[in-house]
C-alpha cells in the first residue's frame, strides 16, 4: 500500500470531532492496516508525520538532497538520448535547480517540447539572466504521465501548497517563513531574524524555536555549518516570495525585516575607530541589505530607513568597494527624488552625498551637474546655514578642479569663502580649502597647493587637535602632496610623524593602512626597500578586517608590494659575490 504526499498534520494525525452522525471522526493513520502480512510506503514532507505513523525510529528513511551525481542521471534520463547537452551545462542546470528531483523533471520536459530551439545552456541562462523569465519557468506546469493529473507539476507551485497548509495550521511558522525568505539565503543570523519575528504581531504566541523546528520538520529550511544561523533551498526562496507577493503579504514582511536590520547593523565611519566585532557583524548583515535593496517595493523604505542603507554604503567604502559605495547612494537619492522632489531640502542632502561618492570613483562631470542643481537650488530655499551646503560648494569647486576648469574653480572657491566664513562651520571650511588646493595643483603650482595643505594642517590642530582622526587626515594630505612635488625627505617626516602618533593611540583601521601606504610609497621611491616592505606586510594584516581583497584598493597597495620586493630582490642579486667555479688543478 501506497500513501503518497501525506503532508497535512491534521488530516493524518488529528481527529476532527464528531461527524454529523455522531460518530468518533478518525485521523486517517487510525484507517492504516496493521499487518505482518504486506507493507506499507507512505512518503511525507514533514517529519512528524512520520514519526507518528512508523512504529519504529529505523523504519523512517529521511532521503535528503539529491547527490549532483544523481541529479545528472535523472536529467540525463528525462531528457533522452536525442537531446544534447554538454557535462558542464548538465552540472549548472543541476545546482541552479537545487538537485530538486521535481524541477529537473520540470526543466527537462520543457527542453525536449522545444528542442532544438531551446537547449540546456538557453534555458540555464534564462534562469540565470531574468528573475521575471525564471519566475515563468519554474510556474510552468509540465506533462508528466507517472504523476497524478489533477496534481500540480510547476515546481514553485508545488511548493505554495506546504505554504499554504502552514499558514493556516500554524500561522506564526508561516509568518517565520516568509521574513525568512527576505533574506540572503545563506548565513540567515538567527538575532536578526528574531527581531523581525518579534515585530511581526501573529508571532507573539507562538515561540521563535517551536516555528523554527516546525518549518525544520518540511525540511524547508536547515542549519548552516556553524550551527548558529539558518539557510534555505534557492527555490523555496523564490517560491515563498512568490506565493507572498500573491497574497499581498510581502510589504508588512519586508518592513519587520528593514527594521531589524537597521536596529542591527552598526555605525561605522571611514576614518573613525571600528572594532573587529563591528566589521565582522556588518560583514554579515551586507548580503542581507543587499537583498532588501533588490527587493524594496517602494521607494518610501529608503526614506523611512535610509539610514541603515547608508551604513552598508559606508561599509562598502570601507572595503574598497566603491563602486557599491556610489551604486547604493545612488539608490538612496533616486528614492528621495521619488518621494520627497528634486529640490527638497532633504533630497539636496542626499544628492550632495551621492557627489562625494561620485568624486571619489572619478565621475567628476557627472557629479559637477548635480553639484551646480545643489548650489543653486540650496540658496532659493535658504540652506546656507546648513554644514552640508558649504561641504557641496567646496566639492563643485573640487569638481571644477578635477574637469580641468581651475580658473572657474578658483573663482567660484574665492565667491563662496567671505560667505562661508560668516558661518563658522569648520569642516566645511576645510573642504573648501583642500578644494583651493586641488585647483592649485592641477594649475601645476604644486608649492602654492602645498602652502594650502599647510594651513589645513593648522587650522585642524586648532579645531580638531594633535591626536583626532580629521587632523590626521590633514597631514596624509599634506604628505601626499610633498610626495607628488617631489620633496621626499619633507613628506617622509611629515608621514613618519603622523604613523608614529596614530600608532599611539588607537588604532583606526583603514586611516591607518593610508598613512602607512602612503608612507611605504616614499621609502620605496628614497631606496629604503626593507622598511617599506615591512610598512606593507603591517597593511596587509590591517587590510584583512576591512578591505575587501578583490578591491582595486586592495589589489593596488597589493602590486606595489610585490613591486617593493621585486626591487629588493634584484638589488641584493646585484650585490650578492660573485660564484667562480674553480678547477682543481689550479693553483
Amino acid at each position: 500500500m501506497v500513501v503518497d504526499n501525506a503532508d497535512d498534520e491534521e488530516i493524518m494525525l488529528d481527529s476532527s470531532g464528531p461527524t454529523e452522525d455522531g460518530q468518533e471522526r478518525n485521523a486517517l493513520k487510525d484507517y492504516l492496516p496493521i499487518s505482518d502480512r504486506g507493507t506499507i510506503l507512505l512518503t511525507t514532507r514533514t517529519k512528524r508525520v512520520a514519526t507518528n505513523v512508523a512504529e519504529y525510529d529505523e523504519d523512517v528513511l529521511d532521503l535528503g538532497q539529491m547527490t549532483e551525481h544523481e541529479a545528472l542521471a535523472l536529467l540525463r534520463g528525462k531528457l533522452g538520448p536525442k537531446v544534447a547537452a554538454s557535462p558542464s551545462d548538465a552540472v549548472q542546470l543541476a545546482g541552479q535547480l537545487d538537485y530538486m528531483p521535481l524541477a529537473l523533471s520540470q526543466a527537462a520536459a520543457y527542453i525536449k517540447l522545444r528542442t532544438p530551439m531551446i537547449t540546456v545552456a538557453n534555458y540555464v541562462q534564462k534562469l540565470l539572466e531574468d528573475p521575471e523569465e525564471q519566475l515563468r519557468l519554474l510556474c510552468l506546469a509540465m506533462r508528466d504521465p507517472r504523476r497524478d493529473n489533477k496534481a500540480t507539476n510547476a515546481i514553485l507551485l508545488t511548493w505554495h501548497v506546504s505554504f499554504r497548509y502552514i499558514h493556516v495550521s500554524h500561522p506564526a511558522a508561516g509568518t517565520l517563513l516568509g521574513l525568512m525568505s527576505l533574506f540572503s539565503r545563506e548565513h540567515i543570523p538567527q538575532v536578526t531574524l528574531g527581531t523581525s519575528y518579534a515585530a511581526m504581531d501573529q508571532c507573539k504566541v507562538e515561540r521563535l524555536e517551536d516555528s523554527i523546528a516546525l518549518l525544520r520538520s518540511f525540511d524547508l529550511i536547515g542549519f548552516t555549518d556553524d550551527n548558529i544561523s539558518f539557510r534555505m533551498h534557492r527555490l523555496v526562496q523564490l517560491s515563498t516570495r512568490h506565493w507572498l507577493r500573491g497574497q499581498g503579504l510581502i510589504g508588512p514582511a519586508v518592513h519587520a525585516v528593514v527594521q531589524s536590520l537597521d536596529s542591527s547593523f552598526p555605525r561605522l565611519q571611514l576614518f573613525q575607530h571600528s572594532t573587529h566585532q563591528e566589521l565582522q557583524s556588518s560583514r554579515q548583515l551586507l548580503p542581507h541589505v543587499e537583498e532588501i535593496i533588490a527587493l524594496a517595493p517602494n521607494a518610501e523604505y529608503f526614506c523611512e530607513y535610509g539610514d541603515v542603507f547608508h551604513r552598508a554604503a559606508d561599509f562598502y567604502a570601507l572595503a574598497g568597494r566603491i563602486d557599491k559605495f556610489v551604486e547604493v547612494k545612488r539608490a538612496i537619492w533616486q528614492a528621495y527624488v521619488q518621494e520627497k522632489g528634486k529640490f527638497a531640502k532633504v533630497t539636496l542632502q542626499k544628492a550632495s552625498g551621492l557627489c562625494g561618492s561620485l568624486c571619489a570613483i572619478g565621475k567628476y562631470t557627472e557629479a559637477q551637474g548635480m553639484l551646480r542643481d545643489v548650489y543653486s537650488q540650496g540658496a532659493k530655499i535658504s540652506c546656507q546655514r546648513e554644514p552640508w551646503y558649504w561641504k557641496a560648494a567646496a566639492q563643485l569647486g573640487k569638481a571644477l578642479a578635477r574637469n580641468g576648469e581651475n580658473l572657474e574653480a578658483i573663482r567660484f572657491l574665492d565667491s563662496i569663502l567671505p560667505i562661508k566664513d560668516s558661518m563658522n562651520h569648520n569642516e566645511a571650511l576645510l573642504e573648501i580649502m583642500e578644494a583651493y588646493a586641488n585647483a592649485y595643483e592641477n594649475q601645476g603650482q604644486q608649492e602654492r597647493a602645498i602652502l594650502e595643505y599647510t594651513k589645513i594642517v593648522k587650522l585642524s590642530l586648532e579645531y580638531y587637535g594633535v591626536n583626532h582622526t580629521k587632523t590626521w587626515i590633514s597631514y596624509l594630505s599634506l604628505g601626499n602632496a610633498l610626495l607628488r612635488a617631489g620633496r621626499l625627505v619633507e613628506a617622509e617626516s611629515v608621514l613618519r610623524e603622523t604613523n608614529q602618533r596614530q600608532n599611539m593611540t588607537v588604532h583606526t583601521g583603514h586611516l591607518e593602512a593610508c598613512i602607512k601606504d602612503a608612507l611605504a610609497r616614499v621609502l620605496m621611491k628614497q631606496g629604503q626597500l626593507e622598511e617599506s616592505i615591512k610598512l606593507y606586510d603591517e597593511i596587509a594584516t590591517l587590510s584583512t578586517t576591512f578591505w575587501d581583497p578583490t578591491s582595486a584598493v586592495a589589489v593596488e597597495v597589493r602590486s606595489r608590494a610585490s613591486e617593493a620586493r621585486e626591487k629588493l630582490s634584484r638589488l641584493q642579486t646585484r650585490s650578492a659575490p660573485a660564484q667562480h667555479s674553480l678547477d682543481d688543478s689550479h693553483p
